[in-house]
């Protein structure tokens, strides 16, 4: 007796019954609210293509925010960084996270970080402060090229001279050149 052989879904088909988008975006936010990114990612991305609605598009950005803090996390740097770009890629209307700075710094990616970085961007100003804070910190460990971007009524700009001469008295014990170079630092500098 011969065997008849199993029928096989084709690929890309799916055996289980296409879900209403009502029981999509409750899974997906179901699945944001245990961390489990890369499922919320898949869901509000089928969500997004059969409507744009802009309540998928916030909750699919956190996602990938989410899902790149995990990478990072893993120090899995070149994946995280792609999916902070595909946060970056759902609009221009979409802030440019700090921490998504933070890694294009740490990778010595500050080029980047200045073309993120441009006034008028969608960022708070407590995540402007943030970014200009990290673009400070590139600033003092060598990298000339933040100061030269920058506007010159920034205040990274403003105080890197005297921030870098700060750190290099500290650096050769000189207290009264330190002191000096502090003074000439405002308190709520970054």
């Amino acid at each position: 007796m011969s065997k008849r052989p199993k029928r096989r879904t084709p690929r890309g088909k799916s055996a289980v019954p296409e879900l209403s988008p009502a029981t999509i975006e409750r899974k997906a936010q179901e699945d944001l609210a245990g961390g489990r990114h890369r499922e919320v990612i898949a869901g509000f991305k089928q969500l997004l293509k059969q409507e744009p609605r802009p309540a998928w598009r916030r909750a699919l950005t956190d996602a990938y925010a989410g899902r790149a803090r995990e990478l990072a996390a893993k120090d899995m740097l070149k994946e995280a960084l792609a999916i902070w770009e595909n946060r970056a890629g759902l609009g221009e209307d979409i802030a440019f996270d700090p921490e998504h700075a933070a890694l294009l710094l740490r990778m010595r990616r500050v080029e980047s970080v200045l073309d993120l970085s441009v006034p008028g961007n969608a960022m708070s100003p407590p995540q402007q402060d943030r970014v200009r804070s990290l673009l400070a910190a590139a600033y003092l460990s060598g990298a000339d090229l933040v100061v030269e971007r920058l506007l010159a009524d920034d205040p990274v700009v403003l105080h890197a001279t005297s921030a870098r001469a700060a750190l290099t008295a500290y650096c050769a014990a000189d207290d009264a050149a330190l002191q000096d170079a502090l003074a000439a630092i405002p308190f709520r500098s970054p």
